[in-house]
């Protein structure tokens, strides 16, 4: 109950605000000089029967032209929101990168998970896989089912499942300490469908008051706390 409660305040503290990280927050020591939790986040991976390739523009599952790399969002946003958090030291992307050419693979989300004593400057490696971006049509028949009436103006939603992968470094040989699979609905206003996301795109002023901006940022920020919450807890599970 307590962890549960835990995970509701990190994700409610992750929503709120839209502070930058403080410069304390890219130190690998606290403010008491006590030694931060030092994370690798691997690049996210897009799920190979989504047909697409992680560096070029995806088509989602519902025909839904995607015109950036959605993966850099993802990797960008949650490095982002993980530092935001203060607990961590995340890995920098040149050593990260230097420490995937060691592994004989790039899959992080193989059974073996012997590959992640790559990451040996980590006391914890973070894999995020895109299984699923897609807008569908809401069945009339369904409705009342998947959203409460005060959703009643929408006529699509935004699918998204992402899978979560945190594995333990700090013993002699990896532990998985998670693996999950998170679904997500996000209804689309109606007066907000005919958004055009080649123009308001990832990286421009308007995009995170768009539907997707707000989800993409709600799955993260859940995302970030849930990891926050295995980390910190890891011992007591």
């Amino acid at each position: 109950m307590k962890l549960h409660l835990r995970f509701l305040s990190l994700l409610a503290l992750c929503l709120a605000g839209c502070t930058q990280p403080q410069y304390v927050d890219y130190l690998p020591y606290h403010s008491d000089g006590c030694e931060k939790i030092k994370i690798a986040v691997a690049p996210v991976s897009i799920a190979p029967d989504m047909g697409v390739c992680a560096i070029t523009p995806i088509m989602d599952s519902c025909g839904v032209d995607v015109p950036w790399n959605i993966a850099e969002e993802f990797s960008n946003t949650f490095r982002y929101h993980a530092m935001r958090c203060g607990q961590f030291f995340l890995l920098s992307d040149e050593a990260i990168a230097e420490d995937i050419k060691k592994c004989k693979t790039t899959d992080f989300f193989n059974s073996d998970i012997s590959f992640a004593d790559c990451f040996c400057d980590a006391d914890y490696l973070v894999a995020l896989e895109l299984i699923e971006h897609s807008v569908c049509q809401v069945e009339p028949s369904n409705f009342s089912a998947q959203f409460p009436a005060q959703l009643a103006r929408s006529n699509s939603f935004l699918k998204m499942r992402l899978r979560l992968r945190v594995i333990n470094l700090t013993g002699q040989s990896p532990k998985l300490a998670l693996q999950e699979i998170f679904t997500y609905n996000y209804a689309i206003p109606r007066e907000s469908e005919r958004i055009d996301y080649t123009e308001v795109r990832w990286g421009s002023k308007a995009y995170p008051s768009t539907p997707w901006g707000k989800a993409h940022k709600r799955a993260i920020c859940d995302m970030v706390a849930r990891v926050e919450s295995i980390i910190l807890n890891f011992d007591s599970l």
